[in-house]
């Protein structure tokens, strides 16, 4: 196999695993819309024994959570940076 040499996949999320964009609810509550045939392939590509991660610098880090969960993605890390775009 071609690929046997990678070991570690790591993607970011936002524009990679998302379409880029940010949906609220009326309620305030953040979604993202990912896309099933990542996931997919994501677990397949696990099944060759590649470890994947996700890296993201979000609003809301649980929902990076959410899904690495959903794809049983064991490293992950997501950067709550709500908080240092909050304007005075």
């Amino acid at each position: 196999m071609p690929y046997s040499k990678i070991k570690f996949l790591v993607l970011d999320v936002d524009g990679t695993l998302t379409d880029g964009g940010i949906y609220i609810s009326e309620s305030g509550d953040e979604m993202k819309k990912f896309n099933t045939k990542d996931g997919r392939g994501i677990i397949e590509l696990m099944k060759t024994g590649v470890h994947v991660g996700f890296i993201s610098a979000a609003v809301s880090s649980k929902i990076i959570e959410h899904r690495a969960t959903m794809l049983k993605i064991k490293y992950f890390y997501a950067i709550n940076i709500g908080s240092k775009f909050r304007l005075c």
